[in-house]
């Protein structure tokens, strides 16, 4: 859905598609639309930490996201995922305004990260949804109170990420797409059991920044 299945199907078998300038305008004829950068956003929501690795090529970025604490929720139902997205949001928001074994009200951070699971033919199969935990809440995290709700602790990780601006959804796929094409071009080596998107903006809301994600291997 937001992923190419043939895109898997050539990194398995090694091959590597022609190299293709994706920058510029649309075929369409219409601009593209620019990523509201990080360090804005963060001026004005905590944002998850992360560090810029000087490994970054042309039309992707490398960061490296440190360790920590998430709060998320799985997705129930990957074939109306507008309705899942919109049930896994309200649990979490739910849980830091209060649902939580504090009682405690927990600022919002961003980005709303999304994980996507697929099976051996690369479809779809289930998808997590997840907050940050702020920094002053990393070391004594209140528990969910909603069984549906879990915190996890995310390990070190090495991404390739491309984001977009926006609200056209169907940008993801194409952005997966294109992020997959330049990780054959490069050689780099990722961990293929999953991918990510993520939202740094509410959608119709003013400038969009939108990401999606793979990790390194």
């Amino acid at each position: 859905l937001f992923v190419s299945k043939q895109w898997y199907q050539r990194r398995v078998r090694g091959e590597h598609p022609p190299h293709r300038d994706h920058h510029g305008p649309r075929r369409d004829g219409r601009k593209c639309s620019k990523p509201v950068p990080l360090e804005v956003l963060c001026e004005h929501l905590e944002c998850a930490p992360f560090q810029k690795m000087n490994s970054s090529g042309c039309g992707y970025e490398t960061r490296m996201i440190p360790g920590a604490k998430w709060v998320g929720t799985r997705l129930e139902d990957i074939s109306d995922l507008e309705r899942s997205g919109r049930l896994g949001f309200w649990k979490l928001f739910r849980y830091i305004s209060g649902a939580n074994s504090d009682g405690v009200k927990i600022n919002m951070t961003i980005p709303v990260l999304y994980q996507w699971f697929m099976d051996e033919n690369y479809s779809l199969t289930g998808g997590q949804m997840f907050f940050y935990v702020p920094a002053a809440f990393q070391e004594n995290t209140p528990e969910p109170l909603d069984d549906s709700v879990f915190i996890d602790e995310f390990d070190d990780a090495v991404i390739y990420n491309r984001a977009f601006g926006g609200n056209d959804m169907d940008q993801y796929e194409k952005e997966f797409k294109r992020l997959g094409e330049i990780i054959e071009r490069e050689d780099l080596s990722v961990d293929l059991r999953f991918v990510m998107t993520a939202e740094y903006t509410r959608p119709e809301r003013g400038p969009q920044r939108h990401e999606v994600i793979v990790v390194a291997a």
